[in-house]
């Protein structure tokens, strides 16, 4: 595998199908439920063409789910973001909300320059953990415009996270379909699965890994 996965974005009305975005490109594919999890492609590669609300951009680095909102995500890309659409139903539309636009508008990411993945808090509504580098900041965004962020807990390190050892960075996260709260977390060509339990302080453990994303057979021929 010679590509970085650098976001996931789950497919609204279809169980276990995610498009991972890389560069400018993107494939869209399916997890099957139960171990161990095989993947398959459902369509592409394809590039951003595809894609009419993400024009102007050239990579996205993380996306976030709007919580109130069904279907719609923040897309961040360096320190600008666009919020869009994403319709049910084949061809999956997708249309642009709000933006582009930039951090700054972000109270809660004062002091990032650039947001690289973004893990849901599994137990609390309208809560992640942004990470950047080998930093995170907890935000909760409030439902309603406009969705004001506010800071939960941090700016911490990934030493407050013992699943990540020997990772400085985590690039995308995907959840595993069929487990609440497992994730994988990847890096560069490495992932590590992990399970965040519900209740303070939210302990991670490792489930699996750390292994190669050679592993996964629909990311064998990405470039």
């Amino acid at each position: 595998m010679s590509v970085r996965i650098d976001a996931a974005v789950p497919v609204p009305d279809q169980h276990g199908q995610f498009w991972l975005l890389y560069g400018n490109k993107y494939v869209r594919i399916h997890f099957a439920g139960g171990e161990p999890h095989e993947d398959t492609v459902v369509r592409g590669p394809g590039t951003f063409e595809d894609w009419p609300s993400l024009a102007g951009f050239d990579r996205i680095d993380a996306v976030v789910p709007v919580p109130d909102q069904h279907s719609q995500f923040w897309f961040l890309s360096g320190d600008r973001y666009v919020r869009i659409h994403i319709a049910d139903g084949e061809p999956h539309q997708d249309t642009v909300v709000r933006g582009p636009g930039s951090l700054d508008e972000w109270p809660s990411l004062a002091g990032f320059d650039r947001i690289d993945a973004v893990v849901p808090v599994p137990d609390q509504y309208g809560q992640f953990w942004f990470l950047s580098g080998d930093r995170y900041v907890r935000i909760r965004l409030a439902d309603g415009e406009p969705h004001e962020d506010t800071v939960v807990r941090g700016p911490g390190t990934f030493e407050d996270w013992p699943s990540l050892a020997g990772f400085d960075r985590i690039n995308a996260v995907v959840p595993v379909p069929d487990q609440h709260s497992q994730f994988w977390m990847l890096s560069g060509d490495r992932y590590v699965r992990i399970r965040i339990t519900g209740g303070e302080p939210h302990q991670d453990t490792v489930v699996r890994g750390p292994g190669s994303l050679d592993e996964w057979p629909s990311l064998a021929k990405l470039q």
